[in-house]
């Protein structure tokens, strides 16, 4: 994986499923270059969701969230759902 790009890298560890080592995780994204806020704005499709065990994990396969809605640098849907075959906003943790 040595020769890949961070974001191919990153690609593969979503696609390969399973828990990830941290330390992995982390030294991919420390290759990553820094983005400039206005460039997070939209609709973000979920890239990929590690099991890590964090204690939220298991509601968000439950909602099977989908991604998040960046409608400002200061205004975020984090957490937008599938339902009825359409985005839409989850509604419990809004403009976090």
């Amino acid at each position: 994986m040595s020769s890949l790009k961070p974001q191919e890298k990153y690609i593969a560890l979503v696609e390969a499923g399973g828990k990830p080592d941290p330390a992995t995780i982390e030294s991919i994204f420390t290759q990553l270059s820094p983005i400039k806020p206005d460039q997070m704005l939209g609709d973000w499709n979920h890239g990929g969701f590690f099991e890590n065990g964090h204690p939220v994990s298991p509601q968000l396969l439950e909602i099977k969230w989908t991604g998040k809605s960046f409608k400002s640098v200061e205004d975020v849907d984090s957490v937008i759902i599938i339902e009825d075959g359409k985005r839409t906003s989850w509604g419990q943790w809004n403009n976090l």
